[in-house]
């Protein structure tokens, strides 16, 4: 169950690090956030793919996942595996353990499991908390997809993550990104 929690939280701290890693640091009076006009493209990773923000074209294939970072935000795809649990273990205390050390003071904002993602069983979780590293108030989406394939049970992991209220087109369209969602 560790090596299970340990690369969960790998792919979330690879999201954070895209996310937030060449951003400019903001401070200082906030602007409007107005709701941007967004353009979307497609990103995949094996058996998953959705339509995301053409902001976020900068995709990478990094080891064991592909990620894709834009302005304030990063999106991140697991690479397929086996699964080390089902759907039905993945409870709120999980999602907790696996923010781990990175976000010592994360909050439960929404946890559905199972939710359905394009016919398939999945686990549907947001959390807030202040990443330890860099201090940002990140707002972070964790969808872990499971499904058959040739009778052995599958797994890959979505991470959104991202600063909420900064007007970033992830975070304008997240609701329509997850609705893009495709597995197979």
């Amino acid at each position: 169950k560790g090596e299970y929690i340990m690369k969960k939280f790998l792919a979330m701290m690879m999201a954070m690090m895209m996310a937030f890693g060449a951003a400019a640091c903001g401070g200082g009076e906030e602007a409007p956030v107005e709701e941007p006009e967004v353009s979307m493209i497609e990103l995949n990773n094996e058996y998953i793919s959705m339509m995301i923000p053409e902001d976020y074209s900068d995709v990478q294939d990094l080891e064991g996942m592909v990620g894709a970072g834009g302005p304030g935000a990063s999106i991140i795809i697991s690479d397929p595996a086996a699964a080390d649990a089902e759907v039905s273990d993945i409870t709120e205390d999980v999602i907790l353990m696996m923010a781990g050390d990175a976000y010592p003071d994360a909050t439960i904002v929404e946890f559905e499991n199972p939710v359905n993602i394009d016919g398939t069983d999945a686990v549907y979780a947001t959390f807030e908390g202040t990443n330890a590293d860099n201090g940002m108030e990140l707002t972070v989406t964790y969808i872990l997809v499971f499904y058959m394939l040739d009778d052995v049970l599958y797994e890959q992991d979505i991470c959104f993550t991202y600063q909420a209220g900064e007007g970033t087109a992830l975070e304008a369209s997240l609701d329509e990104v997850v609705d893009s969602i495709t597995v197979g």
